[in-house]
């Protein structure tokens, strides 16, 4: 369950090319850009039905260090498959008890598939945009992040979300809303003494 900020503006745009003995070819497009500075469409895109918690993704809090693979297909970003430029995230909390987790890292990545292994994936090795890092601040209700640098979804791209808890502590445990998937959509694992870069279970 989570919400992704998008924000769009469709372009056109021509090229043409001309050689020495006056041969000439044109090429037109469209593309998608983004502009936060002004008053282009925003839009808040929220995927999941808010019915069951979950424990494990996108961090999991009651080990010392984690990581998941979350997977949102392109027409639940955007309903006509264009992509867009993301800006945030957020997840929905259920906690009674606030915590701060330091040395988080979120990856995005624009994807063709649309199920997930069960394999660690190392983001730099599929080009994985790193778009934050810091400290997760969880508390009861919405839990954002927004990103240093906009991430660019294409047009019919799945969005894979990749995110490392290297916190080194266990705090509380905490739940996050999510919806059932009738394939594998989310990936985890956790381990106490290191980093783990194991195949994790899925949901």
């Amino acid at each position: 369950f989570v919400t992704i900020s998008l924000t769009f503006l469709q372009n056109h745009y021509i090229i043409i090319a001309e050689d020495s003995l006056n041969n000439y070819a044109t090429a037109t497009s469209s593309y998608v850009i983004s502009d936060c500075q002004n008053n282009f469409i925003t839009e808040e895109v929220v995927i999941g039905d808010k019915k069951t918690l979950f424990n494990s993704a996108p961090i999991v809090t009651y080990y010392n260090y984690s990581w998941s693979k979350q997977l949102y297909l392109s027409k639940e970003i955007n309903k006509t498959n264009q992509g867009g430029v993301i800006t945030n995230l957020a997840w929905e909390c259920n906690t009674s008890a606030p915590d701060n987790y330091t040395n988080q890292i979120c990856y995005l990545a624009a994807v063709d598939e649309d199920v997930l292994t069960i394999n660690y994936t190392d983001p730099s090795a599929i080009g994985a945009q790193q778009v934050w890092s810091g400290t997760l601040h969880l508390q009861q209700g919405w839990c954002d992040i927004t990103f240093k640098q906009p991430f660019y979804l294409p047009p019919n791209k799945n969005l894979l979300i990749i995110w490392h808890n290297k916190h080194g502590n266990s705090n509380n445990e905490h739940q996050f809303y999510y919806s059932s998937t009738s394939s594998v959509r989310c990936v985890y694992e956790m381990a106490d003494n290191a980093f783990p870069y194991n195949s994790g279970s899925y949901s």
